[in-house]
């Protein structure tokens, strides 16, 4: 049997809806890494919580590819980055201000945040129908960019001038305004745009997809993409589900997610990774 590269996605494919990571995935990592296949996480998160998240969660040392494909990192050494050209970066960043749309820049210094990003994010959450049913939900999205944020801005300006942004992150609980941000996206030469929940937009340069990164973890190894398999469950693994030997999509992925996989594993509260693993590599 050949020396596999198998990529994960994080959320909705291999934490469970309680954002952890089953005993049943772990005991499946550890199984295929002891055939000689080399297991590796490609994440929307931003590299340094990432990598936090799995050393805490046992499984530090994996490869992985953060901010959608953005930045590599194997043995804590960055082997790979896609940064977004500045005069794009500066356009999508004065076209968000103006229209007060709640946003994050993900670099490799940290995650900056708009000084406005929580007001403009309650600011869109209240304008949902369902609002106090999601209350809670949004409260705990709160949490998390608080726990990540490295430093907040107001004007470009005072971005350090060597600042290489990989995305702009960026939150749109109202679906019109969602649809403004991607119609605005679609039309930014260099620049291209995702989702990785319905509630979110993405944007990062052409190259900053997650097929970038599996194919640059795949070379470094030496393992041919033929020999790869991606697992994943929303729109921004599309781009390594392409790119994949094997694209397997979760049970509970987006229906355009499935329809571009060759198969189709369990869910992710159903241990859906573990399943594929041992059906389709192991």
């Amino acid at each position: 049997m050949s020396k596999k590269l198998i990529a994960l996605d994080m959320d909705g494919t291999l934490l469970s809806t309680t954002k952890t990571i089953s005993p049943e995935n772990k005991q499946a990592i550890k199984e295929a890494q002891a055939a000689g296949h080399i297991v590796m996480v490609c994440s929307g998160r931003p590299h340094v919580s990432l990598t936090k998240f799995l050393q805490d969660a046992g499984l530090g040392g994996l490869p992985i590819s953060a901010s959608n494909g953005t930045i590599s990192i194997v043995d804590g050494k960055v082997i790979d980055q896609v940064v977004m050209d500045k005069k794009v970066t500066k356009k999508v960043f004065e076209w968000l201000v103006k229209h007060q749309f709640p946003f994050n820049l993900y670099t490799a210094q940290g995650v900056f945040a708009h000084t406005m990003f929580f007001e403009w994010a309650w600011q869109e959450a209240k304008q949902r129908p369902d609002f106090e049913e999601r209350k809670t939900e949004f409260a705990r999205i709160e949490d998390y960019f608080r726990a990540i944020i490295t430093d907040r801005f107001d004007q470009w300006e005072e971005l350090p001038s060597d600042l290489g942004i990989f995305k702009f992150f960026v939150l749109t609980p109202e679906l019109a305004r969602k649809t403004m941000l991607e119609d605005f996206a679609g039309t930014v030469t260099g620049a291209t745009f995702t989702s990785s929940f319905p509630d979110n937009v993405e944007i990062s340069d052409v190259r900053g997809h997650k097929g970038t990164g599996i194919t640059a973890i795949a070379n470094y190894f030496g393992i041919p993409t033929s020999d790869t398999v991606a697992i994943g469950d929303n729109f921004n693994d599309i781009g390594m589900l392409e790119v994949a030997g094997l694209a397997v999509a979760m049970e509970n992925a987006e229906y355009g997610v499935k329809a571009i996989a060759d198969v189709v594993t369990l869910s992710n509260d159903d241990h859906g990774v573990a399943h594929a693993i041992r059906k389709y590599v192991l």
